[in-house]
């Protein structure tokens, strides 16, 4: 996919990474794909991610797995990525371009919460889980693996407005 902004074009194709040591910034910068107006940021990723992972993402443009104690944007890893220091695209609203990691508390469509921490990199399910919720995320499709009930390592299709999690805090903690 072709992603475009101001005042250039992306660095490198979204469904690319690079290593830091060819491209190393600047990061955070936001790139619309021209066919479907969805948006990506271009982030240096801290560790490996596969396809489908939630990220959070600090104001240096820096990717880490989302946790139940996360602060910060967020978005969907689209590329699979090897390792540390690595530049790669998240995406940040639209329809997701593939499917989202989910936790096995996520059964149905609706907003969701930054997962619990023994199972990072995922989204959890806003009514049964307690966590932080994720402004701007929402699951449109529930959840499914090849096994029942859904376990960790569901894939749904959510969509994203930019989201965020604002951390461990009472005023912002769904409990069921």
């Amino acid at each position: 996919m072709g992603l475009t902004g101001a005042p250039a074009a992306a660095p490198f194709p979204a469904s690319d990474t690079k290593p830091t040591s060819e491209y190393s910034g600047p990061f955070g910068r936001v790139f619309i794909d021209d066919a479907t107006g969805s948006e990506y940021m271009l982030v240096d990723c801290q560790e490996a991610f596969t396809v489908g992972e939630v990220v959070v993402i600090d104001v240096a443009g820096l990717a880490t797995a989302i946790t139940d104690t996360s602060r910060g944007r967020v978005g969907i890893v689209v590329a699979t990525v090897s390792g540390s220091d690595t530049a790669a695209y998240v995406q940040i609203s639209g329809p997701t371009s593939s499917s989202v990691l989910c936790s096995s508390g996520v059964t149905t469509t609706g907003q969701v919460i930054a997962n619990v921490s023994t199972e990072t990199g995922s989204f959890g399910e806003l009514s049964t889980t307690a966590g932080n919720v994720v402004y701007g995320a929402w699951a449109v499709t529930a959840p499914s693996t090849a096994t029942s009930p859904v376990g960790p390592g569901a894939l749904g299709a959510f969509v994203l407005n930019r989201p965020f999690v604002m951390g461990k805090d009472n005023a912002h903690t769904m409990t069921s």
